[in-house]
């Protein structure tokens, strides 16, 4: 099993919050792989252009049973980004993190 982790902000950088069905048609996505785990909110800072932010994130955990299936937990990670509205989302897979 390849363990990868995601973590979604909760509220866009307005500070509005992103929908339930939003947040259901992400689930799906992760589902597919065979399931996911909703660890829980993280509260975490970032920096970006001389400016901080605070946040909440959702932080979800797939297990991937085969590297092959790497492409396509990647293509959702980036479907992830647009739609959140996001600039970047921090990763890890197998035990590596990454910005992406």
């Amino acid at each position: 099993m390849i363990e990868t982790v995601l973590l979604v902000a909760v509220r866009d950088n307005q500070g509005r919050r992103f929908s339930p069905r939003l947040w259901d048609q992400l689930e799906l996505r992760l589902a597919a792989f065979g399931g996911f785990t909703r660890a829980g909110d993280v509260v975490g800072q970032w920096a970006s252009q001389g400016r901080t932010y605070a946040d909440r994130r959702r932080e979800y955990r797939v297990a991937l049973t085969s590297w092959w299936q790497l492409a396509d937990w990647l293509a959702v990670v980036d479907w992830a980004r647009d739609a959140f509205r996001q600039e970047a989302l921090y990763i890890k897979v197998a035990g590596i993190p990454e910005i992406r």
